[in-house]
């Protein structure tokens, strides 16, 4: 991520929640700090710390993507803000021409005269026919911004994972079904953000990958209760 003096800062968000709570409060005052200093200059944690690390891993991806979508917002919205004075200039380059009254003649008046008063003209606004279209929905970059991670998380896995959990339910169902009293949340959003895939390659077997995460968080908690 390079520096970027226009964007004031970084985006976290809630579902990242469940893998910060697997760190202790020294690993989460240096993650939060390293995380600074990512998004200041680019600069990555290498701690040594492997819980740290990966946590770092998650975070990093997603402030990624969220400077990316903003980035791509605000060139949606300058480029709608171009259009539009473009238009505004080239409507006021537009000279309208005088209007000249004609004039009125003896028989004009006669006319008019003999023909009645005209009928008054409505000055509310008309309603569109049955059978026009729609007005136009509102442009993409006006719709509210939801992080990848969290769009992962609700929409479930797609095409390109074949060998993936459908959604966080399965997962927990698996997690019932072998006695394993814990909520799979943070080991379903550590691979959601990355599209399932280890080292890039797709998962192949996410159960037997579960049940390794488990075993690595236990052997964490010794470290983490001492």
């Amino acid at each position: 991520m390079a520096k970027n003096a226009e964007q004031a800062g970084f985006l976290l968000f809630q579902d990242l929640a469940p893998i910060a709570a697997m760190l202790d409060d020294c690993q989460r005052g240096r993650l939060l700090t390293a995380l600074f200093a990512y998004a200041a200059d680019g600069t990555r944690l290498e701690s040594g710390d492997r819980a740290l690390d990966m946590a770092f891993t998650v975070f990093r991806g997603s402030i990624d993507r969220a400077s990316a979508n903003w980035k791509r917002l605000r060139a949606q919205r300058a480029e709608a803000g171009r259009k539009s004075g473009l238009a505004k200039s080239r409507s006021a380059e537009k000279t309208p021409e005088p209007f000249v009254e004609a004039p009125v003649t003896a028989d004009a008046e006669a006319e008019a005269f003999a023909e009645g008063e005209p009928e008054a003209v409505s000055s509310a606004p008309a309603l569109p026919e049955a059978g026009t279209e729609p007005p136009e929905a509102a442009p993409a970059w006006a719709a509210p911004y939801r992080s990848p991670s969290m769009e992962l998380l609700m929409a479930g896995v797609d095409a390109n994972a074949p060998n993936a959990p459908r959604d966080l339910e399965e997962v927990r169902r698996f997690c019932r079904s072998r006695g394993l009293e814990r909520d799979p949340l943070a080991f379903y959003s550590y691979y959601a953000v990355r599209g399932w895939r280890v080292d890039g390659e797709p998962v192949r077997d996410w159960r037997g990958l579960l049940l390794r995460w488990f075993e690595r968080r236990d052997a964490l908690e010794p470290d983490r209760s001492g």
